[in-house]
């Protein structure tokens, strides 16, 4: 039985596209493995001055708000009074704090175990 010119064009021509699939899969995976440090890096760039950013506003905050709760303590002392809100003021520069230190061991991380790092950035890209 003889198969029509047809089926042998087509074949040509699916035989074509495989090879076209076949080197766009491959220049794509050579452009992914040459951009990969690159993209490394900048992560790791963008996280630690990011997180190492927050963790300084978060301290001049702390340092503010510090400064604040000292002076109403202190006009409330000397005008004879001393409301219970002053202890809830107080949690302010406590709450800026713990969020200065939350985000120092952030860029600590990556100063000091980046692979670590990227490998629960990683993680965590995967569970979203």
């Amino acid at each position: 039985m003889m198969t029509p010119p047809l089926s042998a064009d087509l074949s040509t021509r699916i035989a074509g596209i495989l090879d076209f699939l076949q080197n766009s899969m491959q220049s794509a995976g050579k452009f992914a493995a040459d951009q990969a440090p690159d993209v490394v890096r900048e992560v790791l760039a963008w996280n630690f001055w990011s997180t190492l950013g927050l963790s300084a506003a978060c301290l001049l905050g702390a340092v503010i708000s510090s400064y604040a709760v000292y002076r109403i303590v202190r006009w409330e002392i000397r005008n004879d009074g001393f409301p219970p809100i002053t202890v809830f003021l107080a949690a302010v520069p406590l709450g800026l704090l713990a969020a200065a230190l939350v985000n120092c061991a952030i860029w600590l991380k990556i100063l000091i175990a980046p692979k670590l790092f990227l490998i629960e950035y990683a993680a965590s890209l995967l569970q979203k």
